[in-house]
């Protein structure tokens, strides 16, 4: 029995390292050992879940649900990854970092509850959906926005912004796409 619950925290600890290696691989600055650990304790949590159940039994029955352990790796993570969460100059920066740490948990949560093929797949989405970022179609998507659409989206950005610096002020206005000339 613990032979398998053993595989099980190994197959969490590679789902862990695989996502990790492409988080480091681009510069995050979480990488592997954090997912791999995230994903290998959250794993390990559900394992004493699953089979710890049967010692908290008082006056005859139970009277505490195991699944509740788990409950708390979800809650924990959240908590973990909230502290990742800054914000910079109107940019919020962490957030991705903080999702995938959660994400981690949730696999490692996956695994230990014999949801093999589930686990798997999510990962490699998971790493696909994290280099998405790094193909030069994403990167320069910006690009596909004609000269007009930028100037016209200036145009409205800087609207609100005198809106919100001058709440009277009375060029309610917003530009047509139709006013912009090249």
């Amino acid at each position: 029995m613990q032979g398998i619950q053993i595989l099980q925290l190994t197959l969490a600890a590679i789902l862990g390292i695989t996502i990790g290696f492409e988080r480091q691989l681009h510069g995050s600055p979480v990488g592997v050992r954090t997912y791999a650990l995230v994903c290998m304790g959250s794993c390990l949590f559900g394992l004493i879940s699953i089979y710890a159940h049967g010692s908290a039994i008082y006056d005859g029955k139970t009277s505490v649900d195991p699944t509740r352990i788990s409950a708390q790796v979800v809650s924990g993570i959240g908590f973990l990854g909230a502290g990742i969460i800054f914000k910079e100059n109107n940019r919020i920066k962490g957030i991705t970092t903080a999702a995938n740490i959660w994400f981690a948990a949730a696999i490692g949560l996956a695994v230990a509850y014999s949801m093999y093929l589930v686990a798997i797949f999510t990962s490699i989405v998971a790493v696909m959906l994290l280099s998405l970022n790094h193909f030069k179609f994403f990167i320069h998507l910006n690009v596909l926005l004609s000269y007009r659409e930028k100037k016209f989206f200036n145009r409205v950005q800087q609207y609100f912004r005198n809106k919100f610096k001058n709440p009277n002020s009375k060029n309610n206005n917003l530009p047509n796409e139709g006013d912009i000339n090249d």
